[in-house]
């Protein structure tokens, strides 16, 4: 996950920042201690299963298919961004993570085990899109509440000094602001104290500062290597934060892998100076290693320009010339990236 500074946070926000990160060392702390204990109890084997697991994953709503013949592995502690329209099938993939479903055909696994199982055991946490508490509870009272689910729940203090909830522990959750209830929400699904963080739009409500401070606690969380998988509309979120990216679209896993490797796949431009004499030889092993890619070639003077979609195997390509040299590679930026895949799914 990339260190991120901006110098136009408040003071206070980062003060809020100095506190979290007492706290989440001692999150991180209580998270390793019950990890060896997992482990002690073989409950983890020596070669970790991958924390989300689906194959051929299919589920319908009558006739909506919601999720469409999905293979997907996440791997264990990584950071995994889900994206993808409204309705693309995140909050879908998700339920059926949790258990709160079950899937029309296909299997999914979580650490090896049904979801379900793995919710009961408290290696899941869950922050959810939607949902409601009963307006009477508190802020505190919500989370005392649902700490007795658990009898070796994290701390309720040290949780609530995490999620900067200190200052309305006493507020009833019906006058909270959307952040808020996020932060709650934050704190609900870190009580287990769990392997596996899912986070389903849950920066929504907050505002540029808070979102700051909010993935400040999560980069803190995911340094301890606990797996956190969250489903966002703000693409600059999943380049920032997530190790591996997964876009679904209308159902289908449109694309998956590395940030990098999902700006390859939208429209780069490679060029590299490049004599005459080497022009020949350059395009007949660029025709090898092209496949059914969409390459357009040509020369301008003595530089060679490649414009298409994942071009690493053209640039390892041109570097075994050794004539081939200033090269240059420009790649689309998620956004693009992004706006290719889900265009390219319908075309």
């Amino acid at each position: 996950m990339k260190e991120q500074a901006d110098p136009n946070l408040s003071t206070s926000i980062k003060v809020v920042d100095k506190e979290a990160l007492t706290n989440a060392a001692g999150i991180a702390e209580s998270y390793e201690t019950t990890r060896k204990s997992r482990e002690n109890k073989s409950l983890i084997s020596a070669t970790p299963k991958p924390a989300i697991a689906t194959q051929n994953l299919t589920q319908t709503f009558g006739a909506i298919r919601a999720l469409n013949n999905i293979t997907l592995t996440i791997p264990t502690g990584k950071v995994t961004a889900l994206l993808g329209p409204n309705g693309a099938g995140k909050s879908t993939l998700i339920d059926l993570a949790t258990g709160l479903t079950k899937p029309k055909s296909g299997n999914i696994k979580v650490f090896g085990l049904d979801p379900l199982r793995a919710v009961r055991c408290g290696r899941i946490g869950v922050s959810q899109q939607s949902g409601t508490f009963p307006e009477i509870l508190t802020i505190k009272s919500a989370l005392q509440l649902l700490a007795a689910a658990w009898p070796k729940h994290l701390p309720i203090e040290q949780l609530m000094e995490l999620c900067d909830l200190n200052k309305i522990a006493k507020r009833k959750i019906k006058k909270c602001s959307g952040g808020e209830v996020q932060r709650l929400k934050l704190a609900l699904a870190l009580l287990p104290n769990p392997d596996l963080l899912i986070l389903d739009e849950a920066t929504t409500g907050m505002d540029v500062n808070a979102r700051a401070a909010f993935w400040q606690i999560m980069h803190h969380l995911a340094q301890q290597e606990r797996t956190i998988v969250f489903a966002t509309h703000y693409l600059a979120e999943a380049e920032d934060f997530a190790h591996n990216i997964s876009i679904l679209d209308h159902g289908q896993l449109a694309a998956s892998g590395s940030p990098d490797k999902i700006r390859s796949l939208a429209r780069s431009h490679l060029s590299a100076l490049l004599p005459e004499s080497s022009r020949t030889g350059a395009q007949r092993a660029l025709a090898k290693v092209q496949g059914g890619r969409n390459w357009n070639i040509w020369f301008d003077n003595e530089r060679i320009h490649i414009d298409g979609a994942d071009l690493d195997d053209a640039l390892r390509t041109l570097a075994q010339f050794d004539e081939a040299t200033d090269f240059s590679l420009t790649r689309a930026s998620l956004d693009e990236a992004f706006t290719h895949i889900t265009q390219e799914a319908h075309s």
